[in-house]
């Protein structure tokens, strides 16, 4: 988890300070550093690193309202069939809990969508035949539930009750992943705009931003859609970005998508 990002004098390279699991901390030296994280992870890292609290472009970072999620993967002995790979709902009382009818989100066919399963469909021993994402925004009513009540609670309320005959009866759940996010994506609102950086950070020479708390609008990044599609689109700009400052700062390599490589360039040249 990064703790502090120091940047120093224009021309100076980074100091990234991490900590890990095992309570130790560790030092990386960057020469650009691109912060792509959720709007709470941004928050604690401007907020403990002097240099960025004071850049103004960031100091609106600490208001941006924010909300709670969940993620909740199912692997199912059966297939199922949704209407789209990717699909949007709400209004459906998670767990017969009233109270979580202002729980919305998404779901996916995963199947559809990863290459990583592709190999797993086409595989007849594997007793996974569909894997399905179920994230939930707004998600606070809910985050005391157990892994089993949401799990069951994605299954039943989520996909059987937004597409009934998608899911077979007797399928089994052969294995779930369930993700809590407190406070880990932007809630948009009216009046937010102001609050909200765009991609290169005024006064920082080698900072770059990515996230879905970035700001929308003439000169940006481009993507107005949901936090996922923004988050993805908005890294591969800032990743774009700072390859672009290392091209022109250091001459050495091009890190771009493209891939081209600058004669007597290496990749570990620049961290």
């Amino acid at each position: 988890r990064v703790q502090t990002v120091e940047l120093g004098e224009p021309g100076d390279r980074a100091r990234v300070t991490v900590s890990n699991a095992n309570g130790t901390s560790e030092i990386h030296d960057a020469d650009v550093v691109v912060m792509a994280t959720g709007v709470g992870a941004a928050r604690a890292i401007v907020a403990s690193s002097p240099e960025l609290a004071r850049c103004e472009d960031l100091t609106g970072v600490k208001d941006v309202p924010s909300t709670d999620v969940i993620a909740v993967r199912l692997f199912l002995d059966k297939p199922v069939s949704l209407p789209n790979q990717s699909n949007v709902f709400a209004g459906f009382a998670l767990g017969g809990d009233e109270d979580a009818k202002d729980v919305a989100g998404t779901f996916f066919d995963l199947y559809q969508l990863h290459d990583e399963y592709a190999t797993v469909a086409a595989d007849p021993t594997d007793d996974v035949r569909a894997v399905v994402e179920v994230d939930l925004y707004n998600a606070g009513s809910v985050l005391g539930k157990t892994d089993a009540e949401l799990v069951q609670a994605a299954l039943d309320d989520v996909l059987r009750g937004c597409v009934p005959g998608s899911v077979p009866g007797d399928v089994c759940v052969v294995d779930s992943s369930v993700l809590r996010f407190k406070g880990g994506v932007t809630k948009f609102a009216p009046g937010t705009a102001s609050l909200l950086p765009t991609t290169k950070v005024s006064g920082l020479d080698n900072m770059f931003v990515a996230g879905d708390w970035l700001f929308q609008g003439p000169g940006s990044h481009g993507a107005r859609g949901l936090s996922q599609e923004k988050a993805l689109v908005s890294g591969l700009y800032a990743a774009d970005a700072a390859n672009e400052w290392a091209r022109k700062k250091a001459g050495r390599f091009d890190m771009s998508r493209a891939g081209k490589q600058e004669s007597g360039g290496r990749v570990s040249d620049i961290r």
